[in-house]
């Protein structure tokens, strides 16, 4: 591949590069055209974008065991979507993605990442809470329905309303909590 990423450490081109010769059997003429604009949207989308760019790549190649080349594009404009209103919410969801798309078998892309984007309100505190909800969220999943964890979610986010640290907290408690009710 050309060096698309001309203006970034050389290390990202050749992620992407290795990357993609892994990827690309996963995509036909069209997605690999698709996948390489999003790619380069999300890279230029910030100051130090290339770093999530850099974990969305490394994190594909994992990806591709679960997902096909359709899913990858919609699972990379989910994270497109998520760096523009925070780099900290979008490296969550890439580190925590394989962990939670191996349970859900490929499920809930987009769901997750719009749960944050629904939680998230632009302060640290609520970027760490959705933070949080990506972390915790495999082990929730094992036990519960992605209808039922996201009704815990939203219930926890109306708790933010008061403290953040509370809603938090409970969040790090409910698990070992539901696991006494759930076999």
């Amino acid at each position: 591949m050309s060096n698309i990423f001309e203006k970034y450490p050389e290390n990202l081109n050749i992620e992407f590069d290795n990357s993609f010769k892994v990827l690309k059997t996963n995509f036909s003429d069209e997605q690999k055209n698709d996948w390489t604009n999003l790619i380069k949207e999300i890279t230029d989308s910030g100051v130090r974008s290339w770093e999530i760019t850099t974990e969305l790549l490394k994190m594909s190649v994992n990806l591709s065991e679960i997902l096909k080349g359709a899913e990858l594009i919609q699972w990379a404009q989910m994270i497109n979507n998520l760096v523009k209103l925070s780099p900290v919410l979008a490296s969550s969801y890439i580190q925590n993605s394989e962990k939670f798309l191996s349970i859900t078998k490929g499920r809930h892309i987009d769901s997750m990442s719009l749960m944050a984007e629904n939680i998230y309100d632009g302060s640290w505190k609520s970027g760490n809470f959705a933070s949080k909800v990506f972390d915790h969220s495999p082990k929730f999943l094992k036990v519960l329905t992605f209808a039922e964890f996201e009704k815990i979610i939203y219930f926890l986010n109306e708790i933010t309303a008061q403290s953040y640290d509370m809603a938090v907290e409970c969040l790090d408690y409910s698990y070992n909590f539901l696991t006494k009710f759930h076999y």
